[in-house]
């Protein structure tokens, strides 16, 4: 599977991934009628199991890390706050380098910028936090404002030979479906004589075959009250650790609950998943979050995004932004009063300043520059532009004049996103 391909799986479930929290999966009414904070109220109260692995992330990093050149040494402070800014970067908005620091804070203690493995885990823990053990945290708090008192919460942190995740010298990250080896046990005879699995990880899969099987009986997953049920929330929940050294621990993942329960929605204005505008069923109106809606032409919905990629890749990202049926692709510019309005957003954007070229959505075929959503006839070209060099087939807006130029498109520069709605 390529990081396009699980990036692109993502998305289809959950929304893009520099939008993840949103939820735009239950925003068709068939799926989900609501997101799971507006529906939590009606839930019946009836004995759970909420839990989740060590180093969820660590999947898809290491699908990012296989398909692309990366490698561990490129971990650094630098390259943490890229990754971090790819993903979540439409997510976390103008507050992204004050979120970085805080975060930075929180999870490392005077980290040298060459502790790439230091960095990498930064990473991971914080992709954790924003997909898995951050919204485990708020449904532990609404199983308990619903006074059900039977939720149990764990965390698998165990490794073994049994995943073959090891990529680099030190890091063993137990990822997103680990457990999975030790709940239906898929293992060959020969992997015990071999030493791919030993004692330590069959009594491990007994462990999930036993607790699961008195969970679906009692309702409790163990018979000697060892898996106490949580009864605080946030930032003190009580849970099971299932790992080397197994049992009863307080505060399930305290750090991911403070900044993703608390310091967050502090910064960004509200809890996540965001409360958004009903799609009615694919007709919704509006732009989605974090977009803007244009004043000259209200159908266009646009943002920037500040990773440079080549215009293949940016067109294909943009492409996944938006659940269907919305025109996708990079920023049409119909007319001078768009293009204006458009400039000034870039110089309004605080990652716009760190743009010096963003591509949109005009290139050149068969001899004729076209729009990627449209027809248009409008041009703005910077003095001596249209170039004639037959690779340069790409078109990029500059921030500081509001003029076009046109470059090779395998070249990576900054990107703006557009939605054509209605």
């Amino acid at each position: 599977m390529s990081e396009k391909d699980a990036i692109g799986l993502m998305m289809a479930a959950d929304g893009p991934v520099p939008n993840a929290l949103c939820y735009n999966m239950v925003q068709d009414n068939n799926f989900f009628p609501g997101t799971p904070r507006s529906l939590a109220k009606n839930r019946k109260n009836i004995p759970t199991i909420i839990g989740t692995n060590k180093d969820e992330w660590g999947t898809f990093e290491l699908i990012y890390i296989m398909n692309s050149p990366t490698n561990l040494t490129n971990y650094t402070k630098e390259f943490a706050e890229f990754r971090l800014t790819e993903m979540f970067s439409n997510f976390l908005g103008n507050q992204a380098q004050n979120i970085f620091g805080i975060l930075e804070n929180l999870y490392l203690d005077n980290i040298a910028n060459n502790d790439n493995l230091a960095w990498l885990n930064f990473v991971v823990d914080i992709g954790t936090t924003f997909f898995w053990t951050g919204y485990v945290g708020r449904d532990v708090q609404l199983n308990l404002q619903n006074n059900n008192p039977d939720v149990y919460v764990y965390e698998f942190t165990y490794y073994s030979g049994a995943d073959s995740h090891k990529l680099f010298p030190g890091w063993q990250p137990v990822t997103h479906g680990a457990e999975t080896s030790f709940v239906f046990m898929g293992w060959d005879p020969s992997d015990v004589g071999t030493g791919k699995i030993n004692m330590s990880d069959i009594d491990t899969a007994f462990f999930f075959g036993e607790s699961w099987t008195n969970f679906a009986k009692t309702g409790k997953p163990t018979t000697d009250g060892s898996w106490k049920p949580a009864t605080t929330a946030i930032n003190n929940t009580a849970y099971y650790e299932i790992g080397w050294s197994s049992g009863a621990r307080p505060a399930y993942r305290n750090k991911d609950q403070i900044q993703f329960n608390e310091i967050l929605p502090n910064l960004l204005g509200g809890e996540f998943p965001r409360d958004i505008p009903d799609y009615n069923n694919g007709t919704r109106t509006g732009c989605q979050p974090t977009f803007v809606q244009g004043t000259a032409v209200p159908h266009h919905c646009y943002t920037l995004f500040n990773t440079a990629k080549n215009q293949t890749d940016a067109t294909y990202y943009c492409s996944k932004y938006f659940i269907t049926p919305f025109k996708l692709g990079l920023k049409n510019i119909n007319n001078a009063v768009e293009n204006s309005e458009l400039l000034s957003y870039l110089n309004s954007n605080s990652f716009g300043k760190t743009c010096t070229k963003s591509y949109i959505g005009l290139y050149l075929h068969n001899s004729h520059w076209v729009w990627q959503n449209g027809n248009g006839t409008y041009y703005n070209w910077d003095a001596g532009y249209p170039s004639s060099d037959p690779t340069a087939t790409c078109v990029v807006i500059n921030p500081s004049n509001g003029k076009w130029q046109n470059q090779a498109c395998s070249l990576s520069q900054c990107y703006i996103c557009e939605a054509v709605i209605g």
